[in-house]
């Protein structure tokens, strides 16, 4: 069922697994680069200095294979085979774009026992609603947490991504978010114009059970533990640096750190500096 792009030892334990398609986005001027929430947790996380494993779908072209490989060199890769992998086309320059889909791609599965490492904790990270509520309820970790932007999304009949409300859920799935640890989303997702506003309609929706935190960019992160007031750790400055998957690398640095017991505000902090240092240091887009 599993292709492994290399031995994974299912008696080992990572600080993270990272659940999440692998897309390939047309970003204007004929370049092509491979992209994902999941490849840029994974990123993020490695750049963090974390052991980490990817549970991932994504088709067998050269660009999306030669992404794994690269990540396989320091991470423990499986890779659901897929007709085609997930992909865009962005439209537009700076952030947010416009983006349509271009290949559904394919769905993650429920692994088969043994076949993933132990994981301290697990962040499911979907584009494109590539993991479904059964997947949330089968992959289990002491930590569970979500990056909720690929369940936030649609698209209408041409193909362009629009926002899906938290009402539209599917009521599994809706269930299953809620059971989580922690759920993270950014003041796009849920459409709101500031943290304190974004997290009071999360927390009506999810519930009393989830952290909860919102990402606004250079405005930093906003964290509800569900005891309190919001509390906003600000961002580092990284400048000249595309911020594409930003969210993401700090979603997976939260999520382990909270894996490993350290307090939300402190695994924010934490979270923070280590996505700046994942941005200065990263490549360009390819």
């Amino acid at each position: 069922m599993t292709d492994h792009i290399r031995p994974v030892d299912a008696s080992a334990k990572v600080d993270l697994l990272v659940v999440g398609g692998l897309t390939i986005d047309d970003i204007g001027e004929r370049v092509q680069a491979a992209g994902g929430a999941a490849r840029y947790a994974t990123e993020g996380a490695l750049a963090g200095g974390l052991q980490v494993a990817l549970l991932t779908v994504a088709g067998d072209e050269p660009i999306a294979r030669v992404a794994l490989e690269r990540l396989a060199a320091r991470a423990d890769v499986m890779r659901e085979p897929a007709t085609a992998s997930i992909g865009f086309e962005h439209h537009g320059p700076g952030e947010p774009r416009r983006l349509r889909l271009l290949a559904p791609g394919g769905r993650i599965q429920i692994p088969s026992p043994g076949r993933v490492p132990g994981a301290a904790a697990v962040l499911f990270a979907p584009v494109a609603g590539e993991v479904s509520a059964r997947v949330l309820d089968a992959v289990h970790a002491p930590f569970r947490a979500a990056g909720i932007q690929g369940w936030l999304r649609k698209t209408d009949a041409d193909g362009w991504v629009v926002s899906k409300p938290l009402a539209e859920q599917d009521t599994r799935l809706a269930d299953a978010l809620r059971g989580l640890d922690l759920l993270v989303a950014s003041l796009q997702d849920l459409g709101a114009a500031d943290g304190p506003s974004a997290l009071a309609k999360l927390r009506a929706w999810a519930g009393a059970g989830p952290e909860l935190v919102v990402t606004g960019g250079t405005d930093g992160a906003w964290l509800d533990d569900g005891t309190g007031p919001p509390v906003r750790v600000p961002a580092e400055a990284v400048s000249d640096r595309h911020t594409i998957g930003a969210g993401d690398a700090f979603a997976a640095v939260l999520a382990a750190r909270r894996g490993a017991g350290i307090d939300l505000r402190t695994a924010a902090a934490e979270a923070t500096a280590a996505t700046a240092r994942y941005l200065a240091t990263r490549p360009e887009p390819g």
